[in-house]
């Protein structure tokens, strides 16, 4: 029989250990057992553990969770920021450049991550350095993006 047992724990007022008992080879679903084993008499029992099914339609939930990722982040980043960029390009023609204040907010970033690697730990600042990287490519789409709106505008 293929089994693997893990997370053993001791009982503090019995001669009995528990543990998880779970079929997990290739290509095979895991099945889990909880398991005990008195020590003695080498006598194992399984705990059955019989948890209620969820109810209710979870489609909702489902599709905001898939709907929040890195990507669909990214693109609300450039629609917005693209459409204050011509909002301002609209009725402050000279005064505002958006994705130049999206270049700053990329390249402060990159210096907070090397700050935080520096000083609080270097896990930290690679994730904020990961982001950076993030924001200085929506930068770049955004930037592209107002170059061709202005050429098609004028």
């Amino acid at each position: 029989m293929k089994k693997s047992v893990s997370s053993p724990v001791f009982f503090s007022n019995e001669n009995k250990i528990a543990f998880l008992s779970y079929t997990n080879w290739a290509k095979d679903p895991a099945k889990y057992e909880l398991m005990t084993m008195e020590l003695s008499s080498q006598n194992i029992e399984t705990i059955k553990l019989d948890t209620p099914n969820p109810t209710g339609d979870k489609r909702v939930i489902k599709s905001i969770d898939m709907s929040v990722n890195a990507i669909s982040i990214a693109a609300l980043y450039i629609v917005l920021m693209g459409l204050l960029s011509v909002f301002c390009l609209n009725y402050y023609p000279k005064k505002t450049y958006l994705p130049s204040i999206s270049f700053s907010i990329a390249v402060l970033t990159f210096l907070a991550s090397l700050v935080v690697a520096a000083t609080v730990n270097a896990w930290y600042g690679i994730g904020l350095g990961m982001l950076a990287a993030a924001i200085l490519v929506c930068s770049i789409v955004i930037f592209l993006f107002i170059v061709i709106f202005k050429r098609f505008v004028k």
